[in-house]
């Protein structure tokens, strides 16, 4: 995700949807950056690499760093299946 130049940072959430499990990805993305291209980047490449089509959420710069900002080590990814 790094290599991407347009994220600023991410999260990603296995997570279960109507029964069914479903890939989360929470990105932040750098500003004057076009957004609906730079979402598309991201499925496509998440699908070409891992063959999953994830579920992309675009958050406001900071988001993440306020949520990662009491953990000891960013927790990017997390399994929140149930």
């Amino acid at each position: 995700m790094f290599g991407l130049p347009a994220v600023n940072d991410f999260k990603c959430e296995a997570v279960t949807h109507d029964d069914l499990d479903a890939l989360r990805v929470c990105i932040e993305i750098k500003r004057g950056v076009d957004i609906p291209a730079t979402v598309a980047l991201v499925q496509r490449e998440i699908k070409r690499v891992f063959e999953i089509a994830p579920n992309v959420e675009v958050l406001k710069l900071g988001t993440l760093a306020l949520e990662f900002e009491q953990a000891i080590k960013a927790p990017r990814i997390r399994d929140l299946r149930q």
